[in-house]
């Protein structure tokens, strides 16, 4: 309505007082070793299937359960891209570092965004390109596309002789000293300052001695804002998540400059 200030978060807007035709957040329907279904606050259904993941997946981690390949943090970023004001990634270039199933950038596009760019590892392309084409009804000729990227400032540089730098830099559950080591994250905050126009939100498990701490040291030296946003998994999510107890959730937005139109200003 005319009447409601563009910067009411999209699910008031979506919900309507006393409506129960869309949800009110976003909220997993299924979830198993085969595949994921989740619903976003407009209704739209996203699909993912992890059959034949596994193999790709490993040794790095091995043991793990492949039915919780959608990882909170990408959960959780995504419900956090929901609850943005309406317009907020409207006509926005959108990229996802370390990508895999994709859905924070499925939601990006979802959301208005301009172009959507997932990307990561060789091994990860299948799993990006079957969230792509199993949600092309849903994505309804959105642009979206996928990109092999290694971290890292001279990579970054191939990726933006195609793509360009982006309005809106993604990535969840990136940094852990322990399963990753501290080159990658280095290597992260290569790429977000080579591909970074604007901002990014990083979502992130607090753990302790992750070296989350240390690799927000070296982003706040790169970029001159950064505010840390605390997130709560919606009710309708919590029941999902599989890896947060005792943990919580912090989404890091850093940017070149303050905007006092920013979304989440």
């Amino acid at each position: 309505p005319a009447c409601l200030p563009a910067c009411l978060p999209a699910c008031l807007l979506a919900c309507g007082a006393g409506s129960t035709a869309q949800p009110c957040a976003m909220r997993l329907l299924e979830h198993s070793a085969a595949g994921a279904t989740v619903e976003t606050v407009g209704g739209a259904r996203l699909r993912f299937d992890f059959r034949g993941e596994g193999d790709a997946l490993e040794p790095l981690f091995a043991g793990t359960s492949w039915g919780a390949i959608l990882w909170d943090p990408s959960l959780v970023l995504g419900q956090f891209l929901e609850d943005l004001p309406v317009g907020a990634l409207e006509g926005k270039r959108v990229v996802e570092l370390g990508a895999c199933c994709g859905l924070p950038g499925l939601v990006a596009a979802l959301r208005g965004a301009a172009s959507t760019v997932l990307t990561d590892l060789d091994q990860y392309t299948d799993a990006m390109r079957s969230a792509v084409t199993l949600n092309a009804p849903v994505l309804d000729g959105r642009a979206v596309a996928t990109y092999e990227l290694f971290w890292g400032g001279e990579q970054a540089k191939d990726f933006l002789a195609q793509h360009g730098a982006a309005d809106v830099v993604l990535a969840s559950d990136c940094v852990s000293t322990d399963v990753y080591g501290r080159e990658s994250w280095v290597a992260l905050v290569e790429t977000l300052r080579a591909l970074t126009k604007d901002r990014a939100y990083i979502c992130s498990i607090r753990r302790p001695n992750d070296g989350l701490d240390e690799f927000l040291a070296l982003t706040d030296q790169v970029f001159p804002v950064h505010r840390v946003i605390p997130v709560e998994a919606a009710p309708e999510l919590a029941p999902a998540l599989t890896m947060t107890a005792g943990h919580r959730f912090e989404v890091h937005e850093f940017r070149w400059t303050e905007c006092g139109t920013d979304a989440n200003a």
